[in-house]
């Protein structure tokens, strides 16, 4: 595969350019997809667990592991995880 040789700046300005993707968006993303996960876990016999056990989530990146500054996710991507657009 021959691909044209980019920079990092351009790359993300060309995300930002082209990412129609909204906080309102991106946030009944994430729900449609927890909706799926919960449909198919109803229908096996695994234990559940639930509350928030007092901890909280702190986004990073699984690609750098630094804070999510500036969230980025593939178009057609079926998981909930996003990456941080500089890495």
């Amino acid at each position: 595969v021959l691909t044209r040789p980019r920079s990092v700046a351009s790359v993300i300005a060309r995300v930002r350019n082209r990412s129609s993707e909204t906080v309102g968006s991106g946030k009944e993303r994430v729900l449609r997809l927890l909706r799926q996960v919960a449909a198919n876990e109803a229908l096996q016999d695994e234990c559940k667990v639930t509350g928030s056990f007092g901890r909280t989530l702190k986004p990073a990146c699984p690609v750098s592991h630094c804070p999510i500054e500036e969230a980025a996710i593939g178009r057609n991507c079926h998981h909930v995880q996003g990456f941080y657009l500089h890495s």
